[in-house]
């Protein structure tokens, strides 16, 4: 779901927001994991990940607003225009990727670990856009 809203505050300001949100992605995650012990000579214990279906995980839900704020310029011979974007205004940390990785705890044991990416916290911009 996505809603905008633009509003011009004077006859060269303008004011502008929108806010998405979406349900979170399935995705599949491994809900365990287990060991191999080496057979025969030498070797190590291997680790490996227990997938149990596919799907079966839910990224949180997806939300995030963004403000912008345009003034015109109107110079005799050039029309020009400033410009301030806020995105993703209150900093929500939408997870874009989780991936399972396997580290090592004090004891030298194989855990598997739960990371997340997340992309573009609060960004401010701004700018100016001269027509000529």
């Amino acid at each position: 779901m996505s809603l905008a809203l633009s509003y011009k505050m004077f006859s060269n300001l303008n004011l502008s927001a929108s806010w998405s949100y979406a349900t979170g992605q399935w995705y599949t995650l491994p809900p365990g994991q287990f060991a191999f012990d080496p057979i025969g000579l030498g070797g190590e214990t291997q680790t490996q990940l227990n997938y149990s279906g596919i799907n079966t995980t839910q990224f949180p839900a997806y939300h995030k607003l963004d403000l912008n704020f345009n003034y015109s310029l109107n110079w005799p011979t050039l029309k020009s225009e400033v410009y301030l974007n806020l995105y993703n205004v209150y900093s929500r940390s939408n997870a874009f990727a989780r991936y399972v990785v396997l580290e090592e705890n004090e004891d030298g044991e194989s855990i598997s670990v739960l990371k997340e990416i997340t992309l573009f916290p609060f960004i401010p911009s701004i700018g100016i856009i001269i027509n000529f």
